[in-house]
């Protein structure tokens, strides 16, 4: 795995923390996580993940 590789892993990581232990919206996420744009972290989710921020988030947050 290259270095952009691993960072981009660590910055999808953290988001998927984000998504599923907060509110924050996508938009904030993603200016934490590095991504700069929520459009830009999702291109990398859906590459990497197969589906959308919204979608993980919908998937893996307990109901309630």
């Amino acid at each position: 795995r290259s270095i952009s590789g691993e960072i981009t892993r660590l910055r999808l990581e953290w988001a998927k923390t984000l998504l599923c232990e907060s509110d924050l919206k996508i938009s904030a996420i993603a200016s934490r996580c590095g991504f700069g744009t929520s459009e830009r972290m999702s291109k990398v989710f859906v590459r990497i993940e197969g589906h959308s921020p919204t979608v993980y988030r919908r998937r893996h947050i307990a109901p309630g």
